[in-house]
């Protein structure tokens, strides 16, 4: 499965269905050697291989996308490695893949086992695969319910949000800012609020974070890019304020189409206020 516009979907063009992978034995673990070792592994392991590779004709447990009639699905390669390049550009995905397996658990006899079905046998219980029409707390459970046991990336970016705006500081009469973007208040603990890009994932928002800035000694212009070290000087870098996760706001500008806005109390007086967004994933961003 890979990420779409920040949301898990199957990947099309390899398993648009979870396959079942069938004939994988029990380890009797008598290894005594290295060479009786590599023997099991090769024997007792999954492969993503195709089932005619001579090295794996004894090895049932192959892994190998194929559609209902056998034909290799156009992310398959034919040598068991997948075209992260082709699943990504038809289906238009963000470039974030993981692979995800569901236990199917039986008895020594063969039957099912039936202790905890959602741990060792999720799909008695409806919890195995995901699809579009799943909602969003369906597909984290299903995904909760399976082991991730790889991930890869093409041509992976977060999408960054855009600057946050302050519009708003509350002082004693509750008015908005002068024509110079400022306000005195003698609060010393005034509510600052603006407007923000939302996260598309309501979980895990992205925040905004406010700094105080010394009139005298002012952050320099471009200090807030990616990389950078917050505390290379304490004389021009301000001082942490606040944080509030950005939520969506439909009277807000911002969030292209999702637009968003913040709200918090900070606890500052006769000081600059500046504010940064931070998305999920923990990229600081100029403000």
């Amino acid at each position: 499965m890979a990420l779409k516009d920040s949301d898990w979907v199957p990947v099309n063009e390899l398993t648009p269905e979870p396959i079942l992978v069938t004939g994988q034995q029990p380890s009797p673990n008598s290894a005594t050697t290295t060479t009786s070792k590599a023997a099991q592994v090769s024997r007792y392991s999954a492969f993503n291989v195709s089932p005619k590779d001579p090295r794996y004709l004894n090895n049932p447990n192959v892994l190998f996308a194929t559609d209902k009639d056998g034909n290799l699905m156009p992310a398959q390669k034919a040598d068991g490695g997948i075209d992260f390049k082709e699943a990504k550009e038809k289906q238009d995905l963000d470039g974030y893949f993981k692979m995800v397996t569901w236990p199917v658990t039986t008895n020594r006899d063969g039957s099912a086992c039936t202790v905890s079905p959602e741990v060792y046998n999720p799909k008695s219980a409806g919890l195995v695969g995901i699809d579009d029409s799943m909602s969003a707390v369906q597909r984290d459970t299903n995904l909760s319910a399976g082991w991730t046991i790889n991930s890869a990336f093409y041509k992976y970016d977060v999408p960054r949000p855009n600057d946050p705006t302050i519009t708003k500081i509350e002082n004693d009469a509750d008015a908005g800012l002068d024509a110079s973007g400022s306000v005195y208040t003698t609060k010393l603990d005034p509510v600052v609020s603006g407007e923000c890009t939302p996260s598309k994932d309501a979980a895990r928002p992205n925040k905004v974070t406010l700094y105080g800035e010394d009139p005298s000694n002012p952050i320099v212009e471009g200090q807030g890019a990616n990389g950078d070290d917050l505390l290379k000087s304490s004389d021009t870098w301000g001082f942490r304020l606040g944080e509030a996760a950005c939520e969506v706001d439909t009277s807000s500008k911002q969030g292209g189409g999702v637009p968003g806005a913040y709200r918090t109390r900070t606890s500052c007086i006769r000081r600059r206020i500046l504010a940064t967004s931070t998305v999920a994933t923990g990229a600081i961003m100029p403000g």
